[in-house]
């Protein structure tokens, strides 16, 4: 006998809606799962390729030039080039047309004589809409005027201005541009500029002139130099002494010789006397050194000192005499 009991019904009815959730979730995981293992896949290109006639074919012309380009990469084919110009020019980029339009006739003109002639009809073509395409292609000339120690980075949607671009007319497709100005410092400054088919335009930056630098504050530019150099002096001060010491050592060496008459006898001396007469010549070779060391370095002193350049006389401040209410004062210097 069946007993309906309707709590024990909302029990299983709340663990059938459990498991239902859980069996979606891991469904959805599995779904997930399995898109992400297809995606991982680099699609080909022909795959790349026939997805981009799709795209062209239903209008979609960003999805059919980026399908194209990326096709053409991979695999570089003359066909894919050719539809990719078309599709540019389909989605208004008439300049990159008119660019890919010349890239598949130069490569053409390179082929051999029978390749090339099956490419004839499409290069014919791709001569005719580049033709129509030239007088449609807006232009723009950016201009730089003013010096700078270090010129700023200037970028035109996002690709970098060298030297060689500036003043120069550059094939832009219609549309806004943005070109963005970074100094050295960082600072960044953007222009949007719009460009119509056919219209051609002149930009021009002013670059601030470098500030000139200021000279470290306490730190005078225009610093005295030295009078004089102090070897004259070096070298005098040496002399006294040279001459301090032959002084004194000629006074010892005359001590010694009157304590050589007391003790010697011809050429018989006592101990004495002999030590005193040795001291004696060795303290008259330091009196001869001295003296001489001394002359030397004082002449060449005096030389130095007498051949030195004359100093510049400052100029003496004017002197005059002024009255000050009832008082006459003395001002300047004597």
């Amino acid at each position: 006998m069946l007993i309906f009991s309707p709590r024990l019904s909302q029990l299983n009815t709340s663990a059938l809606m459990r498991c239902v959730r859980i069996s979606a979730l891991a469904v959805g995981s599995l779904l997930w799962a399995s898109r992400a293992l297809c995606q991982s896949e680099p699609d080909s290109a022909e795959a790349l390729y026939q997805r981009g006639i799709e795209a062209f074919n239903a209008g979609n012309y960003v999805v059919a030039c980026r399908s194209l380009s990326e096709s053409y990469r991979l695999d570089p084919q003359l066909g894919a080039l050719f539809t990719e110009a078309t599709c540019e020019m389909r989605a208004g980029k008439i300049a990159t047309a008119a660019q890919h339009y010349l890239d598949f006739m130069t490569r053409v003109d390179a082929l051999p004589a029978e390749a090339r002639q099956r490419q004839l009809e499409r290069r014919a073509a791709a001569a005719q809409q580049r033709g129509v395409l030239l007088p449609q292609i807006p232009t723009l000339r950016v201009e730089v005027r003013g010096q700078s120690v270090t010129p700023p980075r200037l970028t035109l949607n996002g690709n970098v201005l060298s030297q060689h671009s500036l003043g120069v007319a550059l094939s832009l497709d219609p549309g806004d541009q943005i070109l963005e100005q970074r100094s050295s410092s960082g600072a960044a400054t953007v222009k949007r500029i719009t460009l119509a088919p056919g219209e051609h335009q002149t930009l021009v930056l002013e670059l601030a002139a470098d500030a000139p630098s200021s000279p470290h504050p306490g730190v005078s530019t225009n610093q005295r130099q030295p009078s004089g150099s102090a070897l004259p002096y070096v070298l005098g001060g040496v002399g006294v002494v040279g001459l301090g010491v032959g002084g004194v050592a000629g006074m010892i060496a005359i001590g010694k010789k009157g304590v050589v008459n007391d003790e010697c006898n011809g050429t018989s001396c006592s101990a004495r006397g002999l030590n005193a007469a040795n001291d004696g010549k060795r303290d008259a070779l330091v009196s001869t050194i001295g003296f001489a060391a001394g002359v030397a370095a004082l002449s060449t002193g005096l030389v130095l000192v007498l051949s030195a350049p004359e100093k510049p006389r400052q100029q003496s401040q004017r002197s005059a005499l002024v009255f000050a209410g009832d008082r006459l004062l003395w001002r300047g210097a004597f």
